[in-house]
């Protein structure tokens, strides 16, 4: 019922449906304006992080791989571990000796693949140059190419029939400091008996063992090469310092060996080496 502008009650049904029609518009604007938020908050709850797990996976294969190769290298930091020139002296006078034999990851590139090992700690060269020689030239270097496949044949001791034989293909070593005596002098001035540690050696460099590399690969049952250890090539500040021999082409025509050399041995006659110290 609705009541007329002359204020009279107007009981026409048809004059009051406007007003019902009306409804609709409101109803319309309450569920319709609510839904497009909530659509869009759904791509916030941040899937994207989830992807972010793969990485740590990724890390996984990478760490285990490393140590491996680098296992045997600190498995002999602590054989040598020469500070000082004291230490040196008792070292030479004591002990005489310290290392081990490692076998090296990769085989000689020869018909039979033969295994190759490296001695890891202190070995003896005799030379008879100064120390001031070898430190402008930066240490030792043999008089082969070893990039040349025969020359690192030869430097491993496995070129063709001569086992062992090693020539100029490397630098010649000893375990042994009597093994290395005889080879300090030229005439009649001091030689010189060098300490090298080889466990300073750079990564892409080798200390091979001939002894171990002929025993181990059944070419022969005994050492014939007198302790030898071949180094590729000995940078100067691998080398722990050095015995001066006064005269030892002199010590050595009176019957000096390495052997009675050692146990007279001078302090003054041992100097240590400062870049050894800082490598």
């Amino acid at each position: 019922m609705a009541v007329g502008v002359d204020g009279a009650v107007n009981t026409d049904p048809s004059t009051t449906s406007p007003p019902v029609t009306g409804v609709p518009p409101v109803t319309a604007t309450t569920p319709t304006a609510v839904t497009p938020p909530v659509t869009t908050t759904i791509p916030t709850t941040v899937t994207p992080p989830v992807t972010g797990v793969p990485p740590v996976t990724t890390t996984t294969p990478t760490a285990t791989t490393p140590p491996v190769t680098t296992a045997p290298p600190s498995t002999t930091a602590t054989l040598a571990s020469i500070a000082n020139r004291r230490e040196l002296y008792d070292f030479l006078t004591k002990e005489r000796a310290r290392g081990e034999v490692v076998g090296l990851p990769y085989h000689a590139d020869n018909k039979r693949k033969d295994r190759l090992y490296a001695y890891q700690g202190l070995v003896f060269r005799g030379d008879s140059r100064i120390p001031t020689d070898i430190a402008a030239i930066d240490g030792f270097e043999g008089g082969k190419d070893l990039r040349l496949p025969d020359n690192l044949l030869e430097a491993q001791g496995l070129l063709g029939l001569a086992v062992g034989a090693t020539g100029q293909s490397g630098v010649s070593t000893a375990k042994k400091l009597e093994d290395a005596f005889y080879y300090c002098s030229a005439g009649k001035r001091d030689g010189y008996i060098y300490i090298v540690d080889t466990a300073k050696l750079p990564a892409r460099e080798a200390a091979y063992d001939m002894a171990a590399i002929i025993i181990q690969n059944g070419y022969r049952k005994d050492d014939l090469t007198g302790g030898e250890v071949n180094v590729t090539k000995i940078p100067f500040a691998a080398v722990v310092g050095w015995i001066a021999i006064p005269n030892a082409t002199a010590f050595m025509d009176a019957g000096g060996s390495g052997e009675t050399m050692l146990s007279t041995l001078s302090m003054d006659w041992v100097h240590f080496n400062p870049y050894y110290a800082l490598s």
